[in-house]
């Protein structure tokens, strides 16, 4: 596919990127809570029961996490990207013919192995691949899409819930995932800008003085910093915490009385802004 020479083409796998994590983060996790309480209620299952299946897929995910960073290096993040697509596809489709709570667990372990493949880690390593430049402003336009996509699909999958059932909205997204991520994946995504004959985009700005240097570390000089690790502390408890957040927000507020739509509305508000927060100029 040809596109404009005046069009970087970096500036397209963002949007290719946003696309990425509008339904591998925004549809395949931001739905999860909408689940919650159906489920619960068709098998008889407590709550806590049913949400561990949340658990799972976080700490499955977040020790496959160092493997993903190999895999990466190894076959390009292309492949892996496939590779999420359709898995995640498949076990979402898996969910809706679950009879038992092993079935969820089964699946949500297979859920936290490819997770990563789909998620920020692998997008942030395509646009670090293709920007030198304006890196911070393609991570940000990258990653909101996860907002955004959050935005569109929860009221839509709170729709066929309520309408047709939690099988069917379960089949829905991964069939949705499968059918628009491979081929989106397939014909755009490319490692790196050296397979088009590219360079990164790296505009020239001039060097701030007090400007910190890069520092270029390899994998253990980097595990025996500080600054790694009060970041990972950091982004564990995020991620904690919004993982919680998000498991339980809308049977809460299912609880207090509110419909599955209305429900589906605030939740999609809260991504519109959790969209917007996540753009960095």
């Amino acid at each position: 596919m040809v596109f404009p020479k005046k069009i970087f083409y970096g500036w397209i796998l963002v949007f290719i990127s946003m696309v990425l994590s509008a339904l591998g983060l925004g549809m395949f996790i931001s739905t999860n809570s909408l689940f919650v309480k159906p489920v619960c209620e068709y098998f008889g299952f407590a709550r806590g029961q049913f949400t561990l299946c949340r658990t799972i897929i976080t700490l499955t995910g977040a020790l496959a996490m160092p493997i993903y960073g190999r895999i990466i290096q190894k076959v390009g993040v292309k492949k892996v990207l496939m590779a999420g697509a359709l898995m995640l596809g498949l076990v979402t489709i898996g969910y809706s013919f679950s009879a038992s709570l092993w079935h969820f667990y089964l699946f949500s372990l297979v859920n936290g192995l490819f997770y990563n493949s789909i998620s920020f880690m692998s997008i942030g390593v395509l646009i670090s691949a293709w920007f030198d430049g304006k890196k911070g402003l393609a991570t940000g336009l990258a990653f909101s899409g996860s907002g955004i996509g959050g935005a569109v699909m929860i009221p839509v999958i709170g729709k066929i819930i309520e309408t047709a059932g939690w099988q069917w909205a379960y089949r829905f997204m991964g069939l949705v995932g499968i059918s628009v991520l491979m081929p989106v994946i397939i014909i755009f995504v490319k490692n790196s800008p050296q397979d088009m004959g590219l360079r990164p985009f790296a505009p020239d700005v001039p060097k701030e003085k007090n400007q910190a240097p890069v520092e270029n570390l390899s994998y253990r000089e980097a595990l025996g910093t500080p600054k790694l690790w009060l970041l990972v502390t950091a982004l564990f408890f995020i991620n904690f915490f919004a993982a919680a957040t998000n498991t339980h927000s809308a049977p809460y507020l299912s609880d207090l009385g509110y419909t599955t739509t209305y429900v589906a509305s605030v939740m999609s508000v809260f991504m519109v802004f959790y969209a917007i927060v996540r753009l960095r100029f």
